[in-house]
């Protein structure tokens, strides 16, 4: 990995850390830390509005192109 591609990946999970800092509040506040394989099926209302969420502020598909309703993000390197 490049230095730059390591300042770019930073910075990129920064961006989500402060997003969802700042978006895991009121409504979606029960929802820190669940989730995950086994739990689908809990909090299902609340878990349907936070991904609708996710979407309307462009966080879905992330890495798809911007045609096909994507946010057209490079991958970051892990």
């Amino acid at each position: 990995m490049h230095e730059s591609e390591s300042q770019e990946n930073a910075e990129f999970a920064a961006t989500v850390r402060q997003w969802l800092e700042d978006n895991l509040t009121g409504e979606f506040a029960e929802l820190r830390g669940k989730g995950g394989p086994g739990s689908e099926h809990e909090f299902f209302e609340q878990r349907l509005a936070w991904d609708r969420h996710l979407a309307a502020a462009g966080w879905t598909c992330i890495g798809w192109p911007t045609s096909t309703a994507g946010a057209a993000r490079a991958w970051i390197s892990a």
